[in-house]
């Protein structure tokens, strides 16, 4: 949300009379805007008192969504024109506002979509300026190809003074398609005194829609019958600038409203078997059978789309399986899993459009090796209200094996069966036992086959990352440390941290040994024939992301480990992908010099020993909190530094590195020692749990300044 902020507050800048002139279109819209009556909040330029000391202020925000579907029915999709119109009055408050907002960058958008924007400046005379877009100064990334999503435009806007007001809108215009989603953001970096939203939708656009709203606040929906739309208005009043709190779902930060276009299913005609549900406070009333109807037509759906490609692995599959005698179902299950996924994308597919087909085929291939397995949904925890949790909402396709082991779609570029997104952990899902034959469910008696079930949350033992961390004073540089660390993740961050340190090259290597494969990914003549033009540029970039980009990625991940006091990182390398059974690690080991760690006095080195664990930002731990914790995942984090004690030195303050807080919710345990010449200190620190109500923030906010204090300390 940061970046469109900084779209909202912009700085002006006028060029003379004989600059471009807009297209008549583009004046045509601007002026109709700015000549309409029913946003009268556009004329309040006074701050209110909890405000005034706030730097940008943000007056009042009107965003408006005007949907509905094409007649034109293409590929099995169903177009939709969505029109978007998004105006904010901004009051620039501080002077130190003035050079955050005086450049400012926004993401072209795509050639299927027309952008018009309109922008005015309440200067504090009362004078009213309003600027030409074309008039901006702007810098592209390629303004030759305008498809491209990183297609930046920079504008460099100066003479912004203290007081100014800033009356600014974007009109949108957008082809939409089958299961495209939009996202209001209600909160921002800045107060919003006045917020309005308006939506007006075709019978049928509209579906798989939630909010998340303040207590106080109901959205209103209605039906016009005479235009065949579903409308929808909401207010709210004086909106505080978002806290970030520490351990606080990122969704709950940010409340919003979402609705997904165009889903081609109906609702269940089973009402008798799930009862209607309010949607919290806030929620469009539906019924649960139409989520139900998800499960069985989302599998009979994309079922016929695996046949040609399982057919072709199926064979190759068959030979390794030969060659492996004596694996369980789990084994075979995360073999046919890694196999896909190294052969997806020679049978011409690509991971982030295909996941759904990735994940049929791969449920094809299960059942075509006889491994009974369950399929299913369940819902992403981190998207709409929990206690509706199996109600319209964002869900997951899964397939879970009688032992309890889950899979879900692919989504990274670097995948492994081994790897398990705690997205839908805690929450409950919906099952049914897949058959030789295809499963049809029809009747309202087959929908009670369905097997409601919550989802394990994975113990924090799984979810563990070991630091080993070997420490010298940098002999060139007295106040700085020369840090080696060898990191090994397991569970639930290991998919992020290869996908960002990792190369696609080294991933496709690796597999590509473990299953016999003898052709390396840019020999093979698969690739040619069956790779789109498009997707052929992307993993050829992939395989090159193997020097330069590897380099700067180990530099951020060192920066970021040190909060930006890394001097130089002078050695990397990764020591497993953590891609198998017999070693699920992925490792990597990095050499860095740290700035800024080491104090010289006349008698004593001060060196922040604390500061080596992973940071974490804790200035805004609260005694009291009102939210409920929200975690991405449990997690277990090791470390053991190794500390080579400078000649003529000893240590004191030992004792304050042993430290020993535990509860139901986790734990913070530190030991401190010395061992030839060596201080070692080991830490274990961890969280038990996704999710705790309020009432327990005490427990877990006395692990937490267990590890301030930690980190503190020298």
């Amino acid at each position: 949300m940061k970046k469109y902020i900084a779209f909202i507050l912009i700085s002006l800048f006028i060029l003379p009379a004989s600059a471009r002139r807009r297209s008549l279109d583009e004046e045509k819209v601007i002026n109709e805007i700015w000549a309409r009556t029913d946003m009268p909040e556009f004329k309040n330029y006074k701050i209110e008192e909890q405000y005034k000391n706030e730097p940008v202020v943000i007056l009042a925000r009107y965003q408006e969504f005007i949907g509905n579907v094409k007649v034109a029915y293409m590929g099995g999709q169903m177009p939709c024109r969505g029109k978007e119109f998004y105006r904010n009055l901004i009051m620039i408050n501080d002077n130190s506002a003035i050079r955050q907002f005086s450049t400012i960058e926004y993401v072209n958008n795509t050639a299927t979509s027309k952008q018009v924007v309109g922008i005015r400046v309440i200067k504090n005379d009362g004078s009213v300026v309003e600027i030409n877009p074309n008039d901006y100064i702007k810098i592209s990334t390629d303004l030759n190809n305008r498809r491209k999503k990183n297609n930046i435009t920079k504008i460099a806007v100066p003479n912004l003074q203290k007081g100014d007001v800033i009356d600014y809108f974007i009109y949108e215009e957008e082809e939409m398609y089958y299961d495209q989603f939009r996202h209001f953001y209600i909160n921002d970096n800045a107060p919003i005194q006045s917020y309005r939203f308006h939506g007006a939708f075709d019978y049928g656009v509209m579906t798989d829609t939630w909010y998340w709203l303040p207590d106080n606040v109901k959205a209103t929906e209605q039906r016009d019958e005479s235009e065949k739309r579903t409308l929808l208005d909401f207010n709210l009043k004086n909106i505080d600038k978002k806290n970030r709190e520490v351990m606080s779902s990122p969704f709950k930060n940010n409340p919003r409203f979402r609705f997904v276009f165009a889903s081609l299913e109906s609702g269940s005609k089973c009402k008798d078997i799930f009862p209607k549900h309010e949607y919290g406070l806030h929620r469009k009333t539906k019924e649960e059978g139409m989520l139900v109807n998800k499960v069985f037509n989302g599998y009979d759906f994309f079922n016929y789309m695996s046949y040609s490609t399982a057919g072709a692995i199926n064979k190759e599959l068959k030979k390794y399986f030969d060659q492996h005698p004596g694996l369980n179902d789990k084994q075979k299950a995360d073999e046919i899993y890694n196999y896909l996924a190294t052969c997806w994308i020679r049978h011409g597919h690509s991971f982030n459009s295909d996941n759904k087909a990735f994940f049929c085929t791969f449920r094809t291939l299960l059942r075509a090796f006889k491994i009974p397995v369950y399929y299913g949904i369940a819902i992403e925890r981190n998207f709409g209200d929990r206690k509706d949790a199996l109600v319209a909402s964002d869900f997951d396709k899964i397939i879970k094996l009688k032992d309890g082991t889950f899979y879900e779609t692919c989504s990274s570029s670097l995948p492994c069966a081994l790897d398990k997104s705690a997205d839908w952990e805690g929450t409950e899902g919906l099952f049914f036992l897949m058959d030789e034959k295809t499963t049809k469910y029809k009747s309202c008696d087959d929908y009670k086959k369905l097997i409601k079930q919550k989802i394990p949350v994975t113990p924090a033992e799984k979810n563990k990352t070991t630091f080993t961390i070997n420490v010298n004073i940098d002999p060139t540089d007295g106040h700085a440390l020369d840090v080696t660390r060898t990191v090994a993740l397991t569970g639930s961050k290991t998919r992020r941290v290869r996908n960002q340190l990792g190369t696609f090259w080294q991933w496709d290597s690796i597999m590509r040994q473990h299953f016999g494969i003898t052709t390396k990914f840019n020999e093979d003549p698969k690739i040619v024939k069956a790779i789109t033009p498009g997707a052929t540029e992307k993993w050829t970039r992939n395989f090159d992301y193997i020097e330069r980009n590897q380099k700067e990625a180990f530099d951020e991940e060192a920066k970021d480990f040190f909060e930006n006091h890394v001097k130089e990182v002078k050695s990397y390398k990764i020591d497993s992908y953590g891609l198998f059974e017999n070693d699920k690690s992925f490792r990597y080991t990095s050499e860095a010099i740290v700035e800024d760690m080491v104090r010289t006095t006349d008698r004593s080195k001060v060196v922040n020993i604390g500061k080596l664990l992973d940071k974490m930002n804790l200035n805004t731990l609260k005694k009291d909190r009102q939210s409920d914790v929200e975690l991405k995942s449990t997690f277990l984090d090791s470390y053991e530094i190794n500390f080579n004690i400078p000649t003529g030195y000893e240590v004191k303050n030992l004792e304050a590195f042993n430290k020993n807080i535990s509860n139901t919710c986790g734990s913070f345990v530190s030991k401190a020692k010395i061992d030839n010449n060596k201080l070692v200190v080991n830490v274990d620190w961890q969280i038990n749990n996704i999710q705790f109500p309020a009432s327990e923030w005490s427990s877990i906010l006395d692990i937490l300044n267990g590890f301030k204090s930690f980190n503190n300390t020298s």
